[in-house]
């Protein structure tokens, strides 16, 4: 066993915050991506945003030898595959509280829209299962809970191996019933019909 475990989700999901409570709980070490590619040379700025490149990346990481080590952040699907993490841990949390979170950041327009979206149609989630497949991975939500409390259940189900049930995925898109909802959560604006 290698003891390879990785926290990945939606930015504003609560990744690295649980990721150090994890690694802290287990005597592991936490390790960000993207402080990674930077260290490795595998990141480089263009304009206002990081351009990581992950094919780089993915053999730099391969090369080491990692034990103890909780690795975070949203690219982690791309960068380790198969039977290489141990166990994985999908951080969701409920598409208007995530709103809130990421407006807190400065998130706004496109950038804020496509971050909603993604979380709303689980798209870590899905990579996180073509890459790693479903006995690897469970699914968290941080909507309401602690970041301790949340690393706790994580590493409680490592711990147990248990897996989650083949179908019980979240699936936001439920929860709203109407396009009027949906139009609202995905505007740039922030209103209070947004929030639930």
């Amino acid at each position: 066993m290698k003891q390879l475990l990785g926290v990945t989700g939606t930015p504003g999901t609560g990744k690295k915050s649980v990721a150090v409570q994890l690694a802290d709980l287990l005597g592991f070490t936490a390790k960000d991506v993207n402080a990674l590619a930077r260290e490795l040379g595998c990141a480089e700025r263009t304009g206002e945003s990081e351009v990581v490149d992950i094919e780089r990346l993915s053999r730099a990481l391969l090369e080491r030898t990692w034990r103890g080590v909780v690795f975070h952040g949203h690219l982690l699907p791309d960068l380790f595959r198969g039977g290489r993490i141990d166990y994985v841990a999908v951080l969701r949390c409920y598409p208007s509280i995530l709103k809130e979170r990421l407006w807190a950041r400065g998130y706004r327009g496109d950038h804020l829209r496509e971050n909603l979206e993604a979380e709303l149609i689980g798209v870590s989630l899905s990579a996180s299962l073509r890459s790693f497949g479903a006995s690897r991975v469970r699914e968290f939500d941080t909507s309401r809970s602690h970041a301790r409390e949340v690393a706790g259940a994580i590493a409680a189900g490592y711990k147990s191996r248990r897996s989650q049930r083949v179908g019980s995925w979240t699936d936001w898109t439920r929860r709203y019933e109407s396009a009027a909802e949906l139009r609202s959560l995905l505007s740039s604006a922030r209103t209070d019909s947004a929030f639930t």
